[in-house]
Parts: C-alpha cells; structure tokens; sequence
C-alpha cells in the first residue's frame, strides 16, 4: 500500500497549515503553490 503526506500552505508567503493524507494519485499543486508531498510506503512483512 502507498499514501502521501500532503502539506499546504496555500501561498509561499505563509505557514504550513493544512495537512491531507492521500492513497491516490496527487499533484503537488493540491490546493495552492506551496504544497509539499511526503510518499509512505508500507511494505507487507514476509
């Protein structure tokens, strides 16, 4: 399984503030300019 770590700031100017966690296909331009994404892999343990 593969989720994103979404951080949002809306506008380079301002603070982080949002934060989304996603199992879909994502566009570093989400809500604003300044988003940033973290990929978490999970791997299954065998």
């Amino acid at each position: 399984m593969q989720i994103a770590l979404v951080c949002d700031r809306g506008c380079k100017l301002q603070q982080i503030d949002n934060f989304f966690v996603s199992n879909n296909i994502i566009d570093l331009h989400l809500v604003g300019s300044g988003s940033y994404a973290f990929p978490l892999y999970l791997y299954n343990r065998s």
